[in-house]
């Protein structure tokens, strides 16, 4: 098992735990844009936007977060308002500019529409994005464990929420990534909770390359909680 990055907090600054490397804000007009929150691991991150306003958090570019080929694990718990979904919750964002590749983590929840995203390719050009379509929006107000595997060998992407597999799935592509197994490498930095419209925690973003996790349902360790449990 390979973990390469697991999002933290130490000494009154964003740190990844992997590495003990710092992990930064970017903020678009005011400091008060990310701020604390109890979280399930320690302290949280809380992600706060406005019309015009919005930050992140980002890790430097590094070879570790290339994920071209091969099999690996990103999960996520992350607690979802009421409305801060509508544009997308960007749990995990690769840099862009065009002509360059692109990888994206992500929930949506707007009118009937309900997944989890997973999408890599080139910036303005062919792509593979695969869709696990949820019966509903999730719980608001309540811790939930996200988690993505890609079984590289068996050419198989697996979502879980809660520890329960998301068995509704969509491909769609252009071009040569078909399936999603023979896509760029991107190591460009990883950025958290980049969206125009997201005002949620998050928390214990990990990464996981060369180890595909799991393939059936599991239950999440959630540290003296059972998993779901209401942290307010």
């Amino acid at each position: 098992m390979s973990l390469v990055f697991r999002l933290g907090y130490r000494d009154g600054a964003w740190v990844d735990k992997a590495t003990g490397k710092t992990v930064y804000e970017k903020l678009d007009g005011s400091t008060s844009y990310i701020t604390t929150c109890p979280g399930v691991f320690g302290v949280a991150p809380k992600f706060l936007v406005n019309s015009y306003y919005y930050g992140y958090l980002y890790s430097a570019d590094s070879l570790d977060y290339a994920f071209g080929t091969g099999d690996f694990t990103m999960s996520v718990w992350a607690k979802p308002s009421l409305g801060c979904c509508d544009n997308g919750q960007r749990y995990l964002y690769q840099d862009h500019s065009a002509g360059t590749p692109i990888l994206n983590f992500m929930y949506y929840a707007g009118g009937s529409n309900h997944y989890i995203q997973f999408n890599a390719g080139v910036y303005g050009g062919d792509y593979c994005s695969v869709y696990f379509h949820l019966s509903g929006d999730m719980t608001p107000n309540r811790w939930t464990h996200v988690e993505l595997c890609r079984d590289y060998g068996g050419e198989d992407f697996m979502c879980f929420v809660d520890g329960v597999r998301i068995t509704d799935r969509e491909i769609v592509y252009t071009g040569t990534y078909t399936t999603g197994f023979s896509m760029p490498d991107c190591n460009g930095s990883i950025m958290i909770g980049l969206a125009d419209n997201f005002s949620s925690p998050l928390d214990d973003l990990r990464i996981y390359k060369g180890e595909c996790l799991h393939t059936t349902s599991f239950n999440p360790s959630y540290p003296g909680l059972l998993p779901g449990f209401q942290v307010l």
